[in-house]
Order: structure tokens, then C-alpha cells, then sequence
């Protein structure tokens, strides 16, 4: 029987079929695109086809794609689709028969472009253009490639209540070679030919040697004239799948089985020749021979490193942070490869462990969390296959060791990720929550949210506080007055907008020890959102506690803060939709960050006010959130993420963005601020990595250079004691 297939032409430039055998469903097949006979593209048929799905008898992942520049064809061409090592001809057709396809789009706008800073270029394509995420965008030095890239991240835009506010954007790394300061125009367009307002672009970039000029010997900025240069001349990125140039080490011959001992379900170790060193490890991770080059001499504690990735020719970093005690229980990340004192790791040998997880939990007890670093470089390759099947390890490990370092908890599966993932709760010891909104008008957003606090959290004893900051309209008093006929207090503020002195006010007056900071232009759709925070917070090394928040278009709008980019602080995965895994899949465990924003943060008031709450004069209003969230840090404290709740958040609906002055002069003034006081940790934030970029957004590309390639820890201070008059 032959091969069953169909293509269809969309506008423009996008090409989409289907191939499969009736007797052989199960069997994928190799799609080749000739151009007047000659191969130039070839595409593997397991795409799902939409409109296959109701059809019992037939494979709905049985779908090819193919998208090309309709300007290379001449109307005597000929284009054939053919399943390769088959005799089957899925389409052949003749140019001059599709002059309606070749010309469709033509005159549309198709996106736009412009050159963001260093090597990246930015935009997004327009809807007018296509629906189908496969198309590339491609930019051109003359006639030479010098950057590419898929669509992938996504922005919400128009209104923020809007559910459909989604487009879908790119960003372009150009070749490093490019940094040389020479002036270039660019030419930006689709893989189909069509080019993107902007296009061509004025770029510049520089070697990242001038950031030397700015940089004092230990890698700090000098002045505040370097941070404002450093806005200009940022960090240069280059793609993920750069990483093998950076660690051509990785792709070297393997070890020997001689030298590897097995143990447990899926756990190895390697004795270190001539060192007090034993390296430990995942069956799925392969070590690279030269481990002992980034390891300290003496073994001083337990140390634990990064790993590649191999997909094709590519390899792909996973970065990891200074040791994360939350994500350590939920995903285990520090375990695939770890080394410790030989004779830790033979003392724990002799419990008979069952895998490397156990073996690292056994040592960390001894230990403890402050004797555990990071070093941020790649001890070998990892192999996903054979981590898929000995992640269901994890939770049967981790069962026995909970007692320990989450007394009482209990453990939720996630069985959808690739990584071993659990959902670890705490048990609550109250149920008592004091909330504080401030509000300026907006009467009607305010009892919404209100309402839907209260509905999704009925098992809480709520003490909601809401602070009016000289509202104007004439139905306020009317809300405000049937709010507080529910029990909520109503306290009024009347020296103009100061976020951080309205919040430390209000926490004056709230009635229990755990305090919920909330903007009013959140709701939750989901029940058990302060059940989730509390039960983070009943660790008594915790902090402070966020949630993912989204938008209405379910694109993320904050996921925990990123120090870095852009020489300051940015809300991680604001390119990603709810349900999407996140890079190392951070979004399926909760996680320690640098800060969790104050739109909705839980804390302690008893720990708030001992470090004096809220900065009123540096951070009146932008960056109190992450100011506090540092010091918390400073003082010993941790700050978790936790994805295991969301809420949905309109973002700065009462009071706008700030771009005009005098507004955005305050930013740019606390913006300093935050700088001078915390450069250190801005320049190598512990909860991201060295080698992430930071001119673009995180964990989408690699920096060009190392800047920080030293064992590292999660310890912080401040860099400076700014004076308050500043």
C-alpha cells in the first residue's frame, strides 16, 4: 500500500504537510525539499497536524514543515517535496502555477527590529504575517550570515486586563566578530524573504576589553560614571549552544570503565589520583578526564558543578546557582556531580546509598548548607535519556531524608518534567495572615481583588488592611466605606506616593506575625495561594516568599528577580507562558532568587521591622521589594520562588509606568541607588550565573567571557552604606 500524505501552501512562504504508511503507522519518515532537483531542506515527519487529531486510523504526529524565500524561485522553477529512501512524491509543482502564493505578503508589515544593546538585536513579527512560531529570522553583514533565530519569546502587549495581548517576539546574537566598534547597517528578515521595519539596522558593538577601563582589580564598577557608561557598553552575548567553544574540554575522550565504581540504582564515583577528592555522580552524567583542573586543591567541604548538554553538534549548558537548599529538595540539581573529602564519601558508602542523592543528603548533614559551593564550570556531559529513567529515584530518597531538613513535610509527584521534581509542604502552624493594599481609587479593582482573596483562601483569618493614598474620585469613600463594613481597615495616607513609608505604616498596625504585601491589581483564580506561601515561610530560615504571577494572556509577568541585566534588576521568564518548563525547568520546583517582588510577597513583621522594613528615601518607590529581599540575604535569611501557585497580576494599573519625568528621573535615581549600594551582588547575582548574559534577558544567552569563574556560595553584603540624603 503507498504512503499516505498532503501539503497545503500558506501565505506566505510557509509550506506544511503530512506523511505517513496505513500498515505502519508507527513509522516516521524523512521529508526532502529539491529545487529544481537539488536538496535544500529536509525536515523529519513527527510534527502533530491539527487536523488529524479526530482521525482514529491515522498518526496525528506525522507532520513536516518547511519555510523558504520566495524570491530565489523563477516561474519556470520546479519545487518537489519527496520522502526521502521512498519512492513517493508528495508534491511537485511548477513556479509559474503559484504566482498567487509566491506574491501574498507582499506590502504587509511584517515586524519590526532595532538593535538593543552589544551584540543582540530585538523585535517581534507582527500577526498580520503568520500564526506558525517555525519561521526564522535571519540578519545579514552584507551578504554574509552573521545571526539567526527562532521566534520563541513571548511579550503581552495593549491592555493589561486584555486575555489576547500576545505577540510573539525574537532576539538575534550576532557573531562576536562583530565587536570590533565599526559601524554596520544590518539587514533583518524572515526566512521568507520578507524584511522588518528597522531593517537595515545601525549597529555598533565593542570588544567587551572596554568594560576593563570601568572595572577595578577584584571586578567591581569604580563610580556611579561607570554605571552609566556600563548602560551603553554592556556585556556582549553570544548564543547557548556557544558553549562548547567555551569548554572544547567537554567533547573529549571519556574515562575509562576502570576508573569508575558503581553503586546504588544509578550512582558512580571516581577516586581522585593524588588528591583527597572523590567525584560523584549520576549514571546519566559522563565526567570529562580533566575534572581535577577546577577543583581546589584541598578539599574543604562538598563542591558541586555545572554540566553540558549534547544535541547534535550543539552542546548545551546547564547552569546552575550557589547552593539552593529549596530547589536542592524539590529537583536535586546538585547532586548529578558532585566531589567531597574521600573520607566523607566512603563513610557514606557504607550506608549501602541507593544513589547520588543519598549520598550527597548523608554528607550534607555532616556538613551543613554554609560548607557547600558551587563551581561554576562544567564537570562533564549529561545524557537526558538515562536521567529520565532514574529520576523517579529522587522522591523514594528524599522520603527517607525529609526528617532532617523539612520536619513534617509531605511530598506532592510531578511526574511531567525531565529533571526529578516534587512539590515539598510544610505543615502550617497558623493560619493567620495580615494583608496590606495600597490603593489610590480604582474602587471597583480593589474589592475584586479583594473578593477573590478571601474566596480562594476561605481556611485564612484574614486581617486586611488597605491604605487609600489620596484617592480622588467621588464613589472611593463609598467602596472604602462597604469595605470596611466586611471587616477590612481602612487607614489614609496624604504625603504623596511613597510606597516603602505606606507599606511600613501599615504594618504598624497589623494585628499577626505574618505579613502578605499585595498590590490591588492582582486575583487569584486558583484556591490555596497563602497556603503555598505559609507553608514556605514555616521554615524559620526563610524570609520572605513570592509567587509566579502572569498576566491576563497568561505570559509571565514575574517568576522571582534576576540581578544583572542591564547593570540592575529584571523579573526572570517575562518571555514565557504559564506551563512552560522554564530553563533547567526552574518553573516546575520552587527555588531560591536574589529577591521576589513586593506586588505580592509574604514575610515576617517581627523580621521586617528588625531590619527597619521598607527603605523609604533611597527606594520610595521602585526597588524597595529587592532592596529588602537583600538584606535579608545579608542577614542570613532566605528568599523563595514558588511555582506551585499563581496569580494573576495587571501590573501598575493604578499608577502607570514610569517613562516621563519627574517619574522616570526618580527610576533612574533608584536605579543608582540600588547600584551603589548592592553592585557586588548585581555584577555576580548567586541565584543566576557568570556566564549568563546580561544584555539581554536571563537565561536566554551566554556573555562572551567568564565574570565570575571562582567556587562561589550564596553569602552576601552590602557594597556600600549609602547615606540617606543621597
Amino acid at each position: 500500500m503507498p504512503l499516505e500524505s498532503a501539503v497545503d501552501f500558506y501565505q506566505p512562504g510557509y509550506i506544511r504537510g503530512h506523511v505517513y504508511d496505513p500498515e505502519k503507522p508507527s513509522q516516521r519518515w524523512a521529508v526532502g525539499l529539491f529545487h529544481n532537483g537539488n536538496l535544500v531542506g529536509t525536515y523529519y515527519a513527527d510534527q502533530t497536524v491539527d487536523d488529524l487529531e479526530d482521525k482514529i486510523d491515522v498518526p496525528f504526529d506525522c507532520g513536516f514543515e518547511f519555510n523558504l524565500n520566495k524570491a530565489v524561485f523563477n516561474d519556470k522553477d520546479l519545487l518537489t517535496i519527496s520522502v526521502l529512501n521512498a519512492e513517493h512524491t508528495i508534491t511537485e509543482v511548477c513556479m509559474k502555477d503559484f504566482k498567487d502564493w509566491r506574491a501574498a505578503g507582499e506590502g504587509l508589515n511584517a515586524g519590526l527590529v532595532r538593535h538593543a544593546s552589544g551584540l543582540t538585536l530585538s523585535g517581534h513579527l507582527n500577526d498580520s504575517v503568520t500564526k506558525h512560531p517555525s519561521y526564522e529570522i535571519l540578519a545579514y553583514d552584507g551578504d554574509d550570515l552573521v545571526g539567526r533565530t527562532r521566534l520563541y519569546r513571548w511579550q503581552h502587549i495593549g491592555n493589561p486586563r486584555n486575555a489576547n495581548g500576545q505577540r510573539v517576539g525574537f532576539e538575534i546574537l550576532v557573531d562576536t566578530k562583530l565587536a570590533d566598534g565599526i559601524p554596520r547597517k544590518l539587514r533583518v528578515e524572515t526566512s521568507t524573504g520578507m524584511a522588518l521595519e528597522g531593517s537595515p539596522v545601525d549597529f555598533i558593538a565593542y570588544p567587551n576589553s572596554m568594560r576593563d577601563v570601568w572595572l577595578d582589580a577584584e571586578g567591581r564598577r569604580k563610580t556611579r560614571t561607570a554605571d552609566m557608561a556600563l548602560d551603553r557598553i554592556l556585556e556582549n552575548s553570544m548564543p547557548m549552544t556557544a558553549y562548547a567553544e567555551l569548554y572544547p574540554e567537554l567533547l573529549s575522550k571519556s574515562l575509562s570503565n576502570k576508573e569508575i565504581e558503581r553503586f546504588g540504582f544509578d550512582g558512580s564515583f571516581w577516586e581522585l589520583s593524588g588528591s583527597d577528592w572523590t567525584l560523584v555522580f549520576s549514571a546519566a552524567v559522563t565526567p570529562r578526564k580533566d575534572i581535577q583542573t577546577i577543583l581546589p586543591a584541598r578539599p574543604e567541604g562538598m563542591v558541586y558543578f555545572d554540566l553540558g548538554v549534547q544535541k547534535g553538534r550543539d552542546v548545551w549548558p546547564l547552569l546552575f546557582p550557589a547552593f539552593d537548599q529549596e530547589r536542592q529538595l524539590e529537583q536535586g540539581y546538585a547532586a548529578l556531580c558532585f566531589a567531597a573529602p574521600s573520607y566523607l564519601v566512603a563513610r557514606a558508602m557504607s550506608q549501602r546509598p541507593r544513589s547520588p542523592l543519598e549520598v550527597f543528603l548523608e554528607i550534607q548533614d555532616q556538613l551543613g548548607n554554609e560548607d557547600i559551593q558551587h563551581i561554576p564550570h562544567p564537570a562533564g556531559l549529561l545524557n537526558e535519556e538515562e536521567l529520565r529513567l532514574s529520576r523517579g529515584l529522587h522522591e523514594t530518597v528524599l522520603r527517607d531524608y525529609l526528617p532532617k531538613f523539612a520536619p513534617n513535610a509531605q511530598i506532592l509527584s510531578n511526574t511531567e518534567t525531565l529533571f526529578p521534581a516534587v512539590h515539598v509542604k510544610r505543615p502550617l502552624t497558623s493560619n493567620q495572615v495580615s494583608v496590606i493594599i495600597p490603593t489610590k481609587d480604582q474602587g471597583e479593582m480593589l474589592t475584586e481583588c479583594i473578593e477573590s482573596l478571601r474566596s480562594s483562601n476561605p481556611e485564612f483569618d484574614l486581617d486586611i488592611i488597605v491604605v487609600d493614598n489620596r484617592s480622588e474620585e467621588e464613589e472611593s469613600a463609598q467602596f472604602f466605606n462597604d469595605l470596611e463594613d466586611t471587616g477590612v481597615t481602612i487607614l489614609e495616607y496624604d504625603d504623596g506616593f511613597n510606597f516603602s513609608q505606606i507599606n511600613n505604616l501599615a504594618c504598624e498596625f497589623a494585628k499577626y506575625e505574618r505579613v502578605c504585601f499585595l498590590n490591588n491589581d492582582v486575583l487569584f483564580p486558583e484556591k490555596g495561594v497563602l497556603a503555598e506561601l505559609s507553608s514556605r515561610i514555616e521554615d524559620p530560615t526563610v524570609g520572605a516568599v513570592g509567587p509566579l504571577m502572569v498576566r491576563a494572556s497568561d505570559i509571565i509577568q514575574h517568576a522571582g528577580v534576576a540581578l544583572g541585566p542591564s547593570n540592575g534588576a529584571l523579573h526572570s521568564f517575562e518571555d514565557r507562558m504559564r506551563g512552560d518548563p522554564g530553563y533547567t525547568e526552574l518553573l516546575k520546583v520552587a527555588h531560591e532568587c536574589s529577591a521576589v517582588t513586593g506586588a505580592m510577597m509574604l514575610t515576617r513583621k517581627s523580621l521586617f521591622e528588625r531590619l527597619g522594613g521598607f527603605e523609604e528615601t533611597l527606594f520610595a518607590v521602585n526597588f524597595n521589594d529587592v532592596d529588602y529581599c537583600l538584606r535579608l540575604r545579608e542577614h542570613g535569611y532566605r528568599v523563595v520562588f514558588t511555582p506551585h501557585c499563581y496569580v494573576q497580576h495587571f501590573e501598575s494599573v493604578s499608577r502607570g509606568k514610569e517613562h516621563a519625568s519627574p517619574s522616570g528621573n526618580r527610576m533612574r535615581r533608584e536605579v543608582d541607588n540600588l547600584r551603589m549600594r548592592w553592585r557586588d551582588v548585581i555584577l555576580n547575582d548567586p541565584f543566576t550565573h557568570p556566564l549568563l548574559s546580561t544584555d539581554t534577558l536571563p537565561y536566554r544567552a551566554l556573555c562572551t567571557r567568564h565574570r565570575a569563574p571562582t567556587p562561589r556560595n550564596s553569602t552576601i553584603k552590602a557594597s556600600a552604606i549609602v547615606p540617606n540624603w543621597i
